[in-house]
Parts: structure tokens; C-alpha cells; sequence
């Protein structure tokens, strides 16, 4: 796979992100506050900046074909928002929920979007022609719990839905005078509004995350809180599935999929990376990441056991510190969303996370601030008062204690152990140091310097 192309827009976690149909213009959910970005000589840059929602904005989608922009937040609003000579004009959509919107899409005709919420509902926009605004009609039964994901079916009146009461179900949203009556489908022929055209649970119950149509419509994904992704392959109406593939992974759990054909998944979420799973009705498996994780400087492995690691560094004196994640992520991914697609089938897709990537520094002559022990003698000296230590680096670890307490060896102070865990302060490298410096007598560990003030 090619090197992913990494943009860093601004220190804040990314509710969701869309973009254009061109894909010049990107637009980002930052606070309350929708950021547009323009794509210049291979950089975005902020162009633009919608405001009208007064609390964090959880979900945007741009339109492809018509280019305006929906936006919910937890202020239980949704704003359409369409260009202007003037700049981009918002028109408040009437969602009629009394708790925080979660989740925002545009059907593939742009006649309707669908909001999740708190509130158990689905709030179906449209416009109204006749009195100029955007209404919106409600999927209630029988959602019980917050409706954290939406997903439409290609034909504009399907949509599937995932709640953290562990169901993932698929509703007709059929509007009469704004959708023409869909063909039938393995889902159902008639379908009025709020019919349930299926609903599933995983195995262990788990929130649902993240849900997808596959490009044909006739499968459903949907990835839940248990770390598990499951397929399912509806048979015709009122029939039970053909078959339904549930897939549990040794993984951190996923937010977010997309379908990049009908045998192959990209999804992510908590493990910072995308994985790529293939299969069919017969079964599923994850293939491997999506990402190269050959970055320079990951070539030899750290040692597993602390232990291990505080012998490392008592021989040789020096260990290797390695902050970053093997991923281009540095955060738990929140959302990904197709990028180039042809006839279905998806060559790219983007990302985006909640947290940002930083290039560690180094600063020489300075020492990150320890946090002072109180129970500390008052005649211990300093440690870093002493000329020679300026340039000594101290590293806050966690290590396994096998039995025995360890006690420094100057003060008699124990360190405090809870279900077999001690936190230390152990510099980066040894040397020559001043009468006073506290070190642990364990014998297994042998002299090791805690930097206890």
C-alpha cells in the first residue's frame, strides 16, 4: 500500500469529517463549529468557518450532488446549510427531540437525511416545498436505547440503524410525495413508514458502533462494542437471513466501516489503524491491516518484562524509548469514509481521529516536572540540584513486582504496591551520582536508582 497522505488540521479531537464530491473542499467537525478547508497545491487550508450550533457538533455530511452541508450537535438541532453569494446561509431543521442529536447522513438521492439521537429516535428530514423548511418524521419503535450510528440503503428508503441497546435494525423511511416506490428487495416489497425490515443483536449484546449497507444493498455490517463485526445476509420478507456471520476479533473494539465491495470490509476504531476483512455468506476473517507499519526506528523490539527493560538499562546503560504508536494514527480513528469509489467498489478511503499526530522533540538541558512526595525527609538533597544531572531524563514506569517490597536503600521509604503493581521514577541512563539519590535494596532488582525526592 502507498504511504497515506496526512493532513494535521488543528489540535482537537474530529467528531466526523466529509468531503466534496471534487474532494477540494473538506469539511471538519471541531467543537461547536464546523471548519471548511480548501485544497491547495496538496494542502488544506481553512477557507471558511460555519457557526450557528451552540454545543459540540457530533456529525456533518456534505451532499455530492448539490453541494449543501447537514450538521447536528448535542444542542439537539441540525442546520442545512447551502453557498451563497454572501457565504454559506444555515436553515434550522425542526428534529423535535428533546435530547442531544448523535449522528448525521444524506440519503443517496439528497431529497432527506437521517439524525440519530438520544432521544431513541430517528428524526427523516425533508424539505417541504410548500412552506419553505425542512420538517422531519420520527422512527420510534422499537428503538429503547441512543441511536449512535445511521447507514441509508442505496435505494434512498432503507436505512439501517445501531443503538446502545445492542440491536442493529433496518427501517423503511418511505415518505410518499418525496420517494418513488423502490423495487422489491430481500428486505421487503411494501414499506410503509417505520416498518422493521429486520433486527439483529450480536452475540454478546455490545453497543453498536458503526453499520453499512453493502454496495448491492443486500447484506448488512455492523460492528458493536464487543470487538465483534457481524454480516448479515437477509433471505426475502418475513424470512429469517440466509445467513448471519459473526466475527469476533482479538481487537480493541471498531467505530466505524465502510464496505469497499461486496466480499471486503475496511474497518477501525479504538486500535488507531484500519483492518481490511474479506469473506462472504460461507464466513469471514480479518485479512491485516491496511496500513505498512515499517516505520524507521521500529526495526528492533522492545523488551516485553520491566524487569528485563531495568537490567537493559543498568548493563548497557541506555534503552530504547519509543512514545509513538506503530500506526499514522495516534488516537482511536472515529470515522472513515469512502474517498474514490467506482461501479462499488472503493480504491480509497479517508480517516479521522480523535486525537492528533505529534513528532516527539527533544529538548537538551531539561527534565519533564516530577511530581513532589510530600512524606519525604526534608534533609534528602535534591538530586537535580546537582550540576552534573542537568541533562539526566527521568521516565515514569509501571513494573511488575514478583515479591518482596522494594525499600530505598537511603531513606527507607516503601514504595506502595496495589494488586502487584509499583510505580517508579528511574532515570534514562546511569551515572555518577550525589550522596542522597534514593535507590530500591531489592535484591532481584539490585541497586536502581528511584529519583525519590
Amino acid at each position: 500500500m502507498a504511504s497515506p497522505e496526512v493532513h494535521h488540521l488543528f489540535h482537537r479531537p474530529i467528531a466526523d469529517h466529509s468531503f466534496s464530491a471534487d474532494r477540494q473542499t473538506l469539511a471538519v467537525a471541531r467543537d461547536n463549529a464546523v471548519d471548511l478547508y480548501q485544497k491547495s497545491e496538496g494542502k488544506f487550508v481553512l477557507n471558511d468557518e460555519l457557526k450557528g450550533h451552540d454545543k459540540t457538533v457530533t456529525g456533518v455530511d456534505v451532499a455530492p450532488s448539490s453541494g449543501r452541508i447537514v450538521t447536528c450537535s448535542q444542542d439537539r438541532n441540525a442546520y442545512v446549510w447551502e453557498a451563497s453569494p454572501t457565504g454559506w446561509k444555515p436553515t434550522l431543521v425542526l428534529l423535535r427531540i428533546n435530547r442531544a442529536a448523535t449522528f448525521v447522513r444524506w440519503s443517496p438521492s439528497e431529497a432527506k437525511f437521517a439524525v440519530g439521537s438520544g432521544a431513541r429516535v430517528i428524526a427523516v428530514c425533508y424539505f417541504e416545498e410548500e412552506n419553505d423548511w425542512w420538517v422531519s418524521k420520527q422512527l420510534k419503535k422499537p428503538i429503547r436505547s441512543t441511536v449512535t450510528t445511521v447507514a441509508w440503503h442505496p435505494n434512498s428508503v432503507l436505512l439501517a440503524a445501531g443503538s446502545t441497546d445492542a440491536h442493529a435494525r433496518v427501517f423503511s423511511s418511505f415518505i410518499k410525495g418525496v420517494d418513488q416506490r423502490p423495487e422489491g428487495s430481500v428486505w421487503g416489497e411494501r414499506l410503509p413508514f417505520n416498518t422493521v425490515c429486520g433486527e439483529y443483536l450480536n452475540n454478546s449484546a455490545g453497543w453498536i458502533h458503526g453499520c453499512a449497507f453493502s454496495p448491492s444493498g443486500n447484506a448488512l455490517a455492523f460492528a458493536a462494542h464487543d470487538s465483534s463485526i457481524t454480516i448479515v445476509y437477509p433471505s426475502g420478507p418475513d424470512q429469517p437471513p440466509k445467513a448471519v456471520v459473526s466475527l469476533d476479533t482479538q481487537l480493541l473494539p471498531f467505530l466505524s466501516l465502510i464496505w469497499s465491495g461486496e466480499s471486503e470490509i475496511v474497518a477501525a476504531g479504538f486500535d488507531c489503524e484500519a483492518y481490511r476483512l474479506r469473506g462472504n455468506e460461507e464466513g469471514w476473517q480479518i485479512t491485516g491491516s491496511v496500513e505498512n507499519k515499517g516505520r524507521p526506528g521500529l526495526g528492533e523490539m522492545r523488551e516485553e518484562s520491566a524487569l528485563n527493560m531495568f537490567r537493559q538499562m543498568d548493563l548497557k546503560g541506555k534503552t530504547q524509548n519509543d512514545t509513538q504508536l506503530k500506526t499514522t494514527h495516534q488516537n482511536t480513528i472515529a470515522t472513515i469514509r469512502p474517498y474514490q469509489e467506482s461501479n462499488g467498489i472503493i480504491s480509497k478511503f479517508s480517516s479521522s481521529g480523535l486525537g492528533f499526530t505529534t513528532l516527539p522533540t527533544e529538548k537538551p538541558n531539561s527534565v519533564p516536572p516530577l511530581t513532589s512526595n510530600q512524606n519525604a525527609p526534608e534533609d534528602n538533597a535534591n538530586p537535580l540540584d546537582d550540576p552534573s544531572l542537568k541533562e539526566l531524563h527521568f521516565l515514569l514506569l509501571e513494573t511488575e513486582v514478583m515479591e518482596g517490597k522494594l525499600v530505598c536503600g537511603h531513606c527507607g521509604h516503601e514504595y506502595r504496591i496495589k494488586e502487584g503493581i509499583a510505580n517508579f521514577l528511574l532515570p534514562s541512563h546511569l551515572g555518577e551520582f550525589p550522596a542522597g539519590f534514593c535507590y530500591p535494596t531489592d535484591n532481584s532488582m539490585g541497586k536502581r536508582y528511584c529519583g525519590r525526592m
